[in-house]
């Protein structure tokens, strides 16, 4: 069992989105099984599902190699552990086209501030779409946001700091892609919304089994999950109180 075995599931649910997504691109590196990755390139050509085998950035290789014209339009990043379900980009494009400029997602936290500075994140609450704080808000795991055009643009890019920030130098696993773009989105001054209203909430997706997901691993053992950089990057942010981004 491996993650590159559920992927299947994962690309039939973006297929069957109520929606047709322009483009979908599967990035893998030269670590997964090689007679796997032939077998899926051939079952989904005709299905213009593109595979890429780009450098191991783990988990920022969601977003680290679209080319321009990709970087310039709306850009769903998901999981490879995932079914979604049906209506999960038509509420995501929804939410995003009625507040342009912004990010759209269906799950976070709401981050705890004291006094301006925010606190660590095992004080922050977990949410589904009732935070009206939005300035307060962490999209969490990546697999539910939908970003606007230009948004990976600058030192987002830079694989220098996502190794310098997001690299555990106790295992090194890459990861904390969710947190690496919360951090832009607040120093760009990008506002969050919940896609779905409270009262009309359901679970998104199935997920399989966490521990062969190695961005569950690498959030949680990682520096960033522990925060010793998350939290005093978003502090050290120039004439920035957290409260008032």
């Amino acid at each position: 069992n491996s993650r590159i075995d559920f992927l299947n599931y994962t690309i039939n649910s973006l297929l069957h989105q109520t929606l047709r997504i322009k483009k979908i691109i599967i990035n893998f590196d030269k670590t997964l099984d090689k007679e796997k990755i032939e077998f899926l390139k051939k079952k989904y050509n005709s299905y213009g599902v593109e595979f890429r085998l780009v450098e191991d950035y783990g988990s920022h290789k969601k977003y680290l190699f679209l080319n321009e014209e990709e970087r310039s339009s709306k850009v769903l990043v998901c999981d490879d552990d995932v079914i979604y379900d049906r209506w999960v980009l038509e509420d995501l494009l929804d939410c995003l086209n009625k507040n342009i400029d912004s990010v759209a997602t269906l799950i976070g936290f709401k981050m705890s501030d004291n006094n301006g500075n925010l606190v660590s994140r095992e004080n922050w609450k977990l949410m589904l779409n009732c935070n009206r704080k939005k300035n307060l808000f962490f999209f969490t795991g990546n697999a539910f946001t939908l970003y606007p055009p230009n948004f990976f643009y600058g030192e987002i890019l830079s694989k220098n700091k996502i190794l310098k920030y997001c690299k555990n130098p106790s295992n090194g696993i890459i990861g904390s892609d969710d947190s690496w773009c919360n951090y832009h989105r607040i120093k760009k001054e990008i506002t969050v919304f919940y896609a779905r209203p409270y009262s009309k909430f359901t679970w998104p997706a199935f997920m399989i089994d966490q521990k062969f997901s190695l961005g569950k691993i690498s959030s949680r053992a990682g520096p960033w999950w522990e925060g010793r950089t998350f939290e005093p990057l978003i502090n050290n942010l120039k004439n920035t109180k957290i409260n008032t981004i």
